[in-house]
């Protein structure tokens, strides 16, 4: 029977994965199942989707995000998934295994969740300039700590994100010379999967360091979690900014 073995349904190739999580979700459209490489849908005979993208060296941003999504409900921007993808594809060289899908999330966790070096959102408190019928600019107040020292940040914008990242160039970088600008913002609400409950908001953002306007290293993206959107914001900023890394020299 064609059909047998264990392998049958699985894409290692990046290219073939992009095509199936194409695929995948423009079914989700309509009634027809029309996938590349899937004659048949490997649920209707048992299969689950985690055994049908498979990660390895070989694999690309496709099935990684896909796996990200469908087991943990974390959809990512492109340029997000092609940044990540080379954590993981490190990952896979480094221990010539296939990675899992809970492999794939503890990475995604160790790179954007977890890390609260060099900085870290303390806590935080928000409000108008005006009343909410008005073109109001957002006030944020913020304690942040920075390598050992901690901050009150205070700073203003047409939104959270830009007050934040205001308030933060004032205190922590402008006296270096330095500045983080923000280019990408991106915010869905977790879907529901098998791992969660779908309740949290997953923010993505990418930042950049300038030094009297001239780029300083490359820029990262940052992601943040949380039931509440702004929290979940304002930790992408700062996970963005941990994630720039040395190149950025932030706080050297």
């Amino acid at each position: 029977c064609r059909w047998r073995g264990s392998l049958v349904y699985t894409a290692f190739s990046g290219s073939h994965q992009d095509a199936i999580k194409k695929g995948l979700e423009a079914t989700k459209k309509q009634q027809l199942w029309e996938v590349p490489y899937l004659p048949i849908d490997p649920q209707d005979i048992g299969r689950h989707y985690e055994a049908l993208i498979r990660v390895n060296s070989q694999s690309g941003k496709g099935g990684i995000a896909f796996l990200l999504e469908t087991e943990y409900g974390i959809s990512l921007p492109k340029d997000c998934q092609a940044e990540f993808a080379k954590v993981v594809q490190k990952i896979s060289d480094e221990t010539g295994k296939e990675i899992s899908a809970a492999q794939i999330y503890e990475a995604f966790q160790k790179t954007y969740v977890f890390p609260q070096e060099p900085m870290a959102l303390l806590d935080y408190e928000m409000s108008n300039t005006g009343t909410f019928k008005d073109d109001s600019d957002v006030i944020v107040k913020a304690r942040v700590r920075a390598g050992a020292a901690e901050y009150e940040i205070h700073g203003q914008g047409n939104g959270p994100v830009s007050a934040f990242v205001a308030g933060i160039n004032k205190k922590v970088f402008a006296p270096k010379g330095l500045e983080v600008h923000l280019s990408d913002y991106h915010s869905v609400a977790r879907s529901a999967c098998r791992n969660a409950e779908g309740s949290e908001a997953v923010c993505a953002v990418r930042c950049q360091a300038l030094r009297d306007g001239e780029k300083q290293g490359k820029s990262a993206f940052g992601v943040g979690l949380h039931r509440n959107t702004t929290t979940a914001v304002l930790r992408a900023v700062i996970s963005a900014i941990n994630c720039l890394g040395g190149d950025a020299k932030l706080f050297a």
